[in-house]
């Protein structure tokens, strides 16, 4: 995870950010979560919900990659950062950090997870718009 932070650090601070780049940090993000998270799961130190929850934004995405693909939009895609998602995995990394330490968090926090995949969802929607308008 520091080695994440600092990478983008910089590769923000010396504008040296790719598509390539840009592809696989988020990419090896979740590469990261849903790896350590099946390792928890499979201890039995956290529940299938509660690992779906914080999944949440990246359903989040599909159901969007889906829409572009339903309604031929898909080559308009541009790769950017979202802000709920960015959020989404600082928390995530966090909880993973606290799972670690052997704290547990009530069912009900992982429900912020729910709330952060769907701002995501609406960002995605939000700036298509955004971009379409633009295009007109």
């Amino acid at each position: 995870m520091l080695s994440d932070f600092f990478d983008g650090y910089l590769a923000r601070k010396k504008q040296t950010i790719s598509r390539f780049g840009s592809v696989l940090d988020p990419a090896m993000d979740k590469f990261f979560v849903y790896f350590t998270l099946s390792i928890f799961y499979l201890e039995g130190n956290l529940r299938l919900s509660e690992a779906l929850t914080l999944l949440s934004r990246d359903f989040a995405i599909c159901i969007y990659g889906l829409y572009l693909l339903a309604f031929h939009k898909w080559p308009t895609l541009k790769i950017e950062a979202l802000c709920f998602g960015k959020i989404t995995t600082a928390l995530q990394f966090l909880v993973l950090i606290a799972l670690t330490l052997d704290y547990s968090f009530s069912p009900y926090a992982y429900l912020l997870f729910v709330l952060l995949g769907l701002l995501a969802l609406l960002e995605l929607f939000l700036r298509k718009n955004r971009c379409l308008k633009k295009i007109d």
